[in-house]
């Protein structure tokens, strides 16, 4: 496929673990999957909440190829300091 002259290739790797079962706020359980990015990647998202957009609809559609799981667009990310 031809590329237009604004394009600019990007590749943003990540490490997808396997589905393990956890608890939620209310106790309930639920999936959850844990996913790591580079730490220039995780700086971007920080400051860009488009980019941070993208590496969001990355991860759903990577859950859902390797472990065919539709997941919710409605993501919360914990508040423990090095992981998000």
């Amino acid at each position: 496929a031809a590329r237009s002259a604004d394009e600019v290739p990007l590749r943003i790797p990540l490490s997808l673990g396997p589905p393990r079962e956890d608890l939620d706020k209310e106790g309930g359980v639920c999936t959850v999957y844990d996913v790591v990015f580079h730490p220039d990647a995780v700086a971007a998202a920080l400051s860009d909440p488009d980019f941070r957009a993208l590496m969001l609809e990355l991860t759903l559609h990577q859950i859902k190829q390797k472990h065919s799981d539709e997941l919710s667009h409605d993501i919360t990310f914990p508040k423990i300091k090095g992981n998000y």
